[in-house]
């Protein structure tokens, strides 16, 4: 991991942990985030408040559940003890109503022990938070001090209280922002939530006709994708503040990934949207570039997203232009329009024009995620806007061009041949019985003979003794043994056998550390069967035709 913080940063640190080997987990991450750390580990409720009268701390962390003791109770007493400490939550076991009401508690954050990879933004982000509010209570008293020494003091004290006046009108804006983020953050993702469950429930009704089946089928997957995305922009904020956010630039057909947005998008406008319009490709002998592909079609899709939701009349277009050494994209719309003291503030974490939330949804999220994209991939993003009459998003990329076309992860599978010609055995290590089923039915028709493993120890032990196996599909996170030290085994005795790593861990971390241990290629959760489906024929030597 790179350090988010200054190296060699002192953190004093009281866990509340009654599992030696995730307390000792848990200070392996805050090192490697840059910390130096201190920590007194409490394995119960005596221990805790004896720490806790005894020593100053930056930072407590607590299990949700112990032996006669609990987060609750453990907030309660650092609150009356040492209230200006921040108290994260880190637990495999809280559930998202605990975890809610922990925070109304007065919890900075939680911290769920499957997603360590995010404690130490979320305990930079704590340590943030305390300082803050450390700043705003001295402002509001200088404030006070400052108000009383008026009568006292010539014009000239006068600046500093203005000055005053903004630090404690910054902070609260800030507060106000990130609990209005949070409101609408929870309402975006229980509304996906509330018709997936729901109609998944009425998927088991008896006699339930055909068309209503199809029909609740699609307002599951639909409202799956909205889930999906809020998430991953939250997962991205996430990574691009905690600075683990790199580029992975490899070759790429531009006019092909921009025509398979297209299509996409299309299925998506508005009946009052009379056009959505791709234009200004490149010809075809200049249309593979070098780029990050995974960052620019995220960053398309969030300005042609919006594009479409603001526009309810009129027409979207999208392309892009050569200008000297830099592609320019950009995407146009008729719709409500950005006021001008906005064009900068939308692009800020949390910004949204005031009533787009209400009325539109949305995380507002998406342009602040896109800047930081195109800032990481050397280029600049600006828009002009009137408003009622539209806007129009401009960025730009460096122009790298290459000869060669490659294979983009966006075609379709219709387009790839799905059957092998000679069968191919491959090892799927997977703990979770859906998610074995569902790679099973991915691969079914294309002979291919599967094996099972259901912990890294069996996947280790069936390569030991079935030399026949052509490749293995490895999950990272399984019982007994994770993926990582099972593919370190199976690379020491079967050095020429691909492994490709399948885990709901998405970050470039966790890609380069799979390919550290020896995974040939990295695939994540939810897994597009198209792209898998390449995958697997790269690592097989298959061309997908």
């Amino acid at each position: 991991m790179e350090n988010i913080v200054e190296s060699n940063t002192l953190l004093n640190v009281l866990c509340l942990e009654d599992d030696l080997k995730d307390a000792e987990l848990i200070n392996e991450m805050l090192v490697d985030a840059g910390y130096l750390v201190s920590m007194d580990i409490a394995e119960g409720e005596r221990e805790y408040a004896e720490f806790l009268k005894g020593r100053n701390y930056d930072i407590i962390l607590s299990d949700n559940s112990l032996p006669g003791f609990d987060a609750f109770s453990a907030l309660r007493l650092a609150l009356a003890l040492k209230p200006e400490i921040p108290f994260i939550c880190v637990s495999g076991t809280i559930g998202e109503e605990k975890a809610v009401e922990l925070l109304k508690h007065g919890a900075s954050d939680y911290v769920l022990k499957d997603r360590l990879g995010r404690l130490a933004f979320a305990v930079s982000w704590a340590l943030e938070g305390a300082q803050n509010k450390k700043e705003k209570q001295k402002a509001e008293q200088e404030l006070i001090i400052a108000n009383k020494e008026l009568i006292f003091q010539n014009e000239e004290k006068e600046k500093r209280t203005i000055e005053l006046l903004k630090a404690l009108e910054h902070a609260e804006e800030s507060d106000h922002l990130k609990t209005a983020f949070l409101h609408n953050i929870s309402h975006e993702i229980r509304t996906p939530m509330n018709a997936i469950v729901g109609f998944s429930a009425l998927l088991c009704e008896p006699d339930l006709p055909h068309e209503k089946y199809k029909h609740f089928t699609d307002i599951i997957i639909q409202s799956s994708d909205h889930l999906l995305s809020i998430i991953s922009d939250i997962i991205s904020i996430a990574t691009l503040e905690a600075g683990q956010e790199k580029i992975s630039e490899k070759e790429i057909d531009l006019n092909s990934t921009l025509k398979s947005m297209h299509e996409q998008f299309l299925q998506k406008v508005s009946v009052k949207t009379e056009y959505l319009n791709l234009k200004c490709l490149l010809p075809e002998s200049q249309l593979s570039i070098i780029s990050d592909e995974t960052k620019l079609v995220q960053v398309l899709s969030n300005l042609i997203g919006n594009s479409l939701k603001f526009t309810k009349q009129g027409y979207v277009n999208f392309g892009y232009l050569v200008k000297e050494s830099v592609l320019e994209f950009f995407v146009e719309d008729t719709g409500i329009g950005i006021p001008p003291e906005m064009h900068q503030e939308i692009f800020n974490r949390f910004r949204q024009v005031d009533g787009t939330a209400q009325q539109f949804g949305g995380s507002g999220l998406g342009l602040s995620i896109s800047k930081a994209y195109v800032d990481l991939m050397g280029g600049k993003m600006w828009l002009s806007s009137e408003l009622g009459k539209g806007s129009t998003f401009y960025f730009t990329i460096p122009y790298k061009r290459t000869q060669n076309i490659p294979l983009s992860d966006n075609q379709s599978v219709d387009k790839i041949k799905t059957e092998f010609k000679t069968a191919k055995t491959l090892l799927i290590a997977e703990d979770e019985d859906s998610n074995f089923l569902l790679l099973e039915q991915i691969l079914s028709g294309l002979n291919i003979n599967i094996i099972r493993a259901v912990n890294g120890i069996e996947a280790v032990n069936i390569c030991k003794t079935n030399q026949g196996v052509d490749l293995v599909l490895m999950d990272i996170k399984m019982p007994l043994m994770n993926g990582y030290e099972a593919t370190k085994q199976i690379k020491s005795f079967m050095p020429n056998l691909p492994v490709i790593a399948q885990t709901a861990y998405s970050t470039n971390l966790d890609k380069n550390r799979a390919l550290e241990c020896g995974c040939k290629d990295f695939i994540s959760k939810p897994i597009n069967r198209g792209l898998l489906i390449s995958k697997i024929k790269a690592q097989l030597y298959i061309p997908s035709t």
